[in-house]
């Protein structure tokens, strides 16, 4: 396995668990706050539900991970960014239909994830490659990509999905009917793009060297 099962501890031992993490190398780290995600993804993936929310569990350890994943970590630490950067812009988008839909949250919330997730992108993209560079050589586009879509498709549907649901396209065609339409069309879209962020990231992992190899 790519994680050596711990032995068994005392009492005494697991206080000092605590102390033993914040002592642990960065890329240490990194990698239990991955299988943390990885645990999350895989109860996500079998529990899909209207609790979307739930893909907070995987985003945010999932980031915090690949942060401190090295560029040569099996040579995958740059495609492990790019995964994870493409499931946090979707988890987040899949979560907004949750939030009021009043005209100061929406533009509220809107500005928020937007402006968040450029930060996030940006600090991702600076972080070193595996060629030994400076930072990821893709455009900020090229991050969002979730096959068998570009980036580029990718936050077309996220700008079409959010106008439509968020900013009055539902209301102008159906004049107040099927009220249930938008969750549902965010929803699938969301749906089909997470699971395919999970499948990648599954694969990614199985490729990261062992502890201590990196």
């Amino acid at each position: 396995s790519l994680l050596p099962l711990p032995p068994a501890s005392s009492g005494a031992d697991a206080a000092e668990k605590p102390r033993e993490f914040a002592a642990m190398p960065e890329a240490g780290r990194g990698r239990f706050a991955l299988y943390a995600a990885l645990g999350s993804a895989i109860s996500f993936a079998c529990g899909w539900h209207v609790h979307e929310k739930a893909i907070l569990m995987v985003t945010v350890p999932l980031i915090a991970a690949v942060s401190a994943v090295g560029g040569p970590e099996g040579g995958v630490g740059d495609e492990l960014r790019q995964a994870a950067a493409a499931l946090s812009v979707i988890g987040t988008f899949s979560v907004l239909p949750l939030l009021p839909q009043r005209p100061l949250e929406t533009a509220l919330k809107w500005f928020v994830a937007v402006a968040g997730h450029c930060v996030e992108l940006y600090l991702l993209r600076r972080r070193p490659s595996a060629g030994g560079g400076g930072g990821d050589g893709r455009g900020a586009l090229g991050m969002l990509g979730v096959w068998p879509l570009p980036g580029w498709m990718v936050l077309l549907g996220v700008a079409v999905l959010g106008a439509y649901t968020d900013f009055g396209g539902h209301k102008m065609i159906f004049k107040g009917r099927m009220e249930f339409l938008p969750l549902l069309l965010i929803s699938d879209f969301s749906a089909v793009l997470l699971l395919a962020s999970f499948i990648r990231l599954f694969r990614l992992t199985s490729r990261l060297t062992g502890p201590g190899t990196s």
